[in-house]
């Protein structure tokens, strides 16, 4: 059996044999299900002194079985912070392909209990596990007698019209660009992070210089030009709008990069990590007929982000 562990820890874990409580879960979107679930363990592991923890995998499992179809709502990176915002001082990543195998009593004893010293574990009520989701929660319980761990389970987070919060509904929210209604089930507006990377400087030659990213190629946002807040720059947010996309109007077979444009700003943030929030989304990504045709529709994208913050603020 293989195993590697990616230990990401806070200043609080000062001791590697402190018991830990743990949670387990894709997290894919961290969304106020996922919340409200790291909130429990973190009460639970603070009356028994124990390191708050979160095992994820990567890839995600469904981006596994089926790469094309399963998309991407946050960049790895992007997920750690947004974890251990929302309490966790430890988290463990474990790629998904190397235990796909593994056993589910094997997965118990072996991963949880010798190699993370697990005493508590809070779980959804769905949650299956080990080779060919074998275990589940009456498995685990009779676990819990046998290693001596405490169990306890979260019921499903439902939104205001009563419908259960989860990462497939956030999927479809965002492949649809319903940016108001993603910002419901996050309890955050949505974003992305990255490195600023050298491009073609085709934007600066249209007279609109651009910050590019990469973003993951299976990207649950749909493609399209979005009025953005940009973070990480000046130590001020700043105004701009983005296109997510491929760049169909000067570029053959790209791969898809966001380009973000700063309104009335014009820095050097190549190598610097920058945030992205997505505010609303202007338009679909075009192909343009002409490079006059598109420096017009960018400045009309220009012009609609102006108005837009005007009316709205930063």
């Amino acid at each position: 059996m293989k195993i590697i562990l990616h230990t990401y820890k806070n200043k609080q874990c000062n001791s590697v044999n402190q018991a830990c409580a743990i949670t387990i879960g894709n997290f894919d979107g961290v969304h106020l299900g996922h919340q409200k679930l790291f909130q429990k363990l973190v009460q639970k592991a603070s009356i028994s002194n124990m390191i708050p923890s979160a095992l994820t995998f990567d890839p995600h499992s469904r981006e596994y079985f089926n790469q094309k179809q399963t998309s991407r709502i946050y960049k790895t990176r992007d997920k750690i912070k947004l974890i251990t915002k929302h309490g966790m001082n430890q988290i463990m990543i474990q790629r998904f392909d190397d235990i796909i195998n593994v056993e589910a009593d094997l997965f118990i004893d072996y991963f949880l209990i010798q190699k993370l010293n697990m005493k508590l574990l809070i779980i959804g009520e769905n949650f299956r596990f080990g080779y060919k989701r074998q275990g589940d929660l009456e498995l685990l319980k009779k676990a819990s007698i046998k290693y001596g761990f405490q169990i306890y389970t979260i019921e499903n987070v439902n939104n205001i019209t009563g419908s259960i919060i989860s990462s497939s509904k956030l999927r479809d929210l965002l492949k649809k660009s319903d940016l108001e209604t993603s910002k419901k089930l996050l309890g955050r507006t949505f974003g992305i992070s990255g490195h600023v990377i050298h491009g073609k400087k085709i934007g600066r030659k249209l007279g609109f210089p651009t910050m590019n990213i990469t973003v993951p190629q299976n990207y649950a946002l749909d493609k399209g030009v979005y009025i953005v807040r940009v973070y990480g720059l000046k130590n001020k947010v700043l105004p701009g709008v983005a296109n997510l996309g491929i760049r169909e109007s000067i570029e053959i077979n790209g791969s898809l990069l966001l380009e973000i444009h700063l309104i009335d700003d014009n820095i050097d943030a190549y190598g610097k990590i920058i945030y992205i929030e997505f505010l609303k989304k202007i338009r679909n990504e075009e192909k343009f007929p002409t490079i006059k045709s598109l420096i017009n529709a960018i400045s009309n994208d220009i012009k609609n982000a102006r108005s837009y913050f005007a009316k709205n603020g930063l």
